[in-house]
């Protein structure tokens, strides 16, 4: 399903990190990090993830567990 409705699931990966953050819990982080691995995979939005994961990598404030989910799952 991923790339038969790339913009969609793309947008949706997108709200669902960006709400899931909000718990501030390192289970929700593993979580954003597994759906940006995904993100990655998605044919023609490749820049798009990697914009995403700048995004959330650099958020203020700062989440240094967030960080390290992603370093861990191998996104950056």
């Amino acid at each position: 399903i991923l790339n038969i409705y790339p913009a969609e699931v793309f947008a949706l990966i997108r709200i669902k990190c960006e709400d899931i953050i909000k718990l501030k819990k390192r289970s929700a982080y593993k979580h954003v990090a597994e759906w940006l691995k995904m993100a990655l995979q998605i044919i023609g939005m490749e820049e798009s993830a990697r914009h995403l994961i700048h995004e959330l990598y650099h958020r203020k404030p700062a989440l240094p567990a967030l960080k390290e989910e992603i370093r861990e799952a191998g996104v950056v």
